[in-house]
């Protein structure tokens, strides 16, 4: 027979090496596991690297992802669009340019005083870099008209384009007021300063009597004076503008001149007589010639003082040609119009807002 195959299936032998100083790992695992950690810093070095590069940027943009995505016009090339103006300084510009309607012999001239630009609301077209601005315009006695529109070139602050009116104010009149729309019914006079007095609040009334609106606009004075009692002095400033030479082409300077004499000097006496006397001239006005029959029959009427007019129509003329002076220093070049605080410009329906934009405490 022959001999026993030995058996070919060996029992499992398990080598055990007692524990070292290496906690019982050799020096191939200890290359392994130097490897291994070697290649996780590299990994988190890369990811870190990925993360945030290290991209060198200027001082004023940021290099945080959060902030590039929250940019406020705009993110190009991993950074933030920044127009050459901020919205402060184009919202002046726009201020300056609707104040320069006021030197625009139409209807338009109005728009200085209906524009309610503390409702405006601005924003930038980074692709053309112009600044689209937009208000509302109000009707004093209420009601919204339309909204009114520019554009601004962020470029070339000169360069605006109203959207709405092809009829602009020329560069050259609005550049050289310095005038700003500081409020709704408010123009900022340029240059000018406060009054000296600071109680009561100076307002100064410039009316032709013979212009639109010139009569009527004495009830929104009287009102105002009512209202606000000793907190506001009101000073009647007659003025001489193509509407009186009008009529005095016709019936002389002398006889044209005595609605504004009348005027002046019965607002020297004030109180209810005033009150009452151009509530008649504004009932009985029709636009056109008023004789010194009417007028001395209206002050009597109305209660005023016949012997103080007559004295006070001696000297009206000297008075009166220093309102005229008063006016040039304003630069008013319509009628009727309102100077407020020495600085603020008004329409006779808004200067209730220039008083509380003078002094809102009153």
């Amino acid at each position: 027979m022959p001999a026993k195959k030995e058996n070919l299936i060996k029992t499992p032998s398990v080598i055990v090496k007692p524990l070292g100083r290496t906690g019982g790992l050799d020096s191939i695992h200890l290359a392994l596991v130097s490897l291994v950690v070697i290649l996780i810093a590299i990994l988190l070095v890369i990811s870190f690297y990925k993360q945030s590069p290290p991209t060198i940027l200027p001082s004023n943009v940021s290099t945080n992802t959060t902030s590039i995505l929250s940019c406020e016009y705009g993110a190009a090339n991993g950074r933030c669009i920044l127009p050459l103006h901020n919205e402060s300084q184009i919202k002046s510009y726009a201020e300056e340019f609707l104040a320069g309607y006021d030197t625009i012999n139409t209807s338009l001239s109005l728009i200085p005083y209906l524009s309610e630009v503390n409702l405006m609301n601005l924003s930038y077209n980074p692709s053309n870099h112009y600044w689209y601005l937009s208000f509302p315009i109000e009707n004093p006695s209420g009601g919204k008209l339309l909204h009114f529109s520019l554009m601004i070139n962020d470029s070339n602050v000169s360069e605006i384009i109203p959207m709405i009116q092809t009829l602009s104010p020329a560069e050259s009149a609005y550049q050289a007021s310095g005038n700003l729309v500081v409020s709704k019914g408010v123009v900022s006079l340029s240059g000018k300063v406060a009054c000296g007095t600071v109680s009561p609040l100076q307002v100064y009334w410039f009316v032709d009597p013979y212009s639109p609106g010139g009569i009527s606009s004495l009830a929104n004075m009287t009102s105002l004076q009512s209202k606000y009692g000793s907190k506001i002095k009101i000073s009647l400033e007659i003025l001489f503008t193509q509407y009186s030479q009008s009529v005095a082409n016709t019936y002389g300077l002398n006889k044209t001149m005595q609605l504004g004499d009348y005027l002046f000097c019965s607002s020297e006496q004030g109180g209810q007589p005033f009150v009452s006397f151009t509530k008649s001239l504004e009932n009985s006005y029709s636009g056109s010639y008023i004789s010194k029959s009417e007028l001395s029959a209206y002050a009597s009427n109305a209660g005023l003082n016949t012997s103080m007019i007559n004295s006070c129509m001696n000297s009206a003329g000297t008075y009166i040609n220093r309102q005229a002076v008063l006016a040039k220093y304003y630069n008013v070049i319509s009628s009727p119009i309102v100077v407020t605080d020495c600085r603020y410009l008004s329409l006779p329906q808004t200067t209730a807002d220039a008083i509380q934009y003078a002094n809102s405490s009153i």
